[in-house]
């Protein structure tokens, strides 16, 4: 990274952020550092505060399912993934993780994810860049989803659900007043890849 910087500075090409994309995330997991290519976020974010450079980091929406991950585990107890009508878990794909996703229409999921984003500031990351925002709809039935106790049927709503559920997100980043594209911005839907099973 330190090459990075004094390359721009040598070339006198102006640099004010650097953006960390999905991989520095250990398994491309939220709120979890690849330790072997970041040993230390705080010391390398004051390093770059120092010359005026901050450091924007990527993260996923979605929930690694894996049992060693603290995130997921933790999500699991405080039941905030999205689940299908019977109760079972909505399991998606947000390439390359299968994964649960948060349900931002809960207000009690929208806490848990801010406190969650505090991560962030924590280890020296003051902007959010909110990756892989739709959710992906790998395989799209006539099963129903529960949100806030609304029973949707995938079938029906998967051109709208992206929007909803990135209206849901958006707010929950409004709430826990974290620096996003909260405000304006640009939502991507083209990596959705959607088979409509009858």
């Amino acid at each position: 990274m330190s090459g990075l910087q004094n390359t721009f500075r040598k070339k006198k090409i102006p640099l004010d952020c650097i953006v960390l994309d999905a991989d520095y995330q250990q398994g491309y997991q939220p709120f979890r550092v690849n330790k072997e290519r970041f040993p230390d976020m705080p010391e390398l974010a004051a390093m770059l505060a120092k010359i005026n450079i901050e450091l924007t980091a990527s993260v996923y929406l979605g929930v690694k399912i894996d049992s060693t991950y603290e995130s997921y585990n933790n999500g699991l107890k405080k039941e905030v993934f999205i689940k299908y009508a019977d109760g079972s878990l909505f399991e998606t794909e947000i390439a390359p993780l299968h994964c649960y996703l948060p349900d931002y229409t809960n207000p009690k999921t929208r806490a848990w994810w801010i406190n969650k984003i505090k991560w962030l500031p924590v280890n020296g990351i003051h902007g959010y860049w909110n990756d892989m925002n739709e959710p992906g709809f790998a395989a799209i039935t006539g099963r129903q989803i529960n949100l806030q106790n609304r029973h949707i049927r995938l079938i029906d709503m998967f051109n709208n659900l992206g929007e909803l559920y990135d209206k849901e997100y958006l707010q929950t980043l409004k709430e826990g007043e974290v620096v996003g594209i909260q405000k304006t911005g640009i939502i991507d839907i083209s990596e959705n890849e959607i088979e409509i099973a009858f």
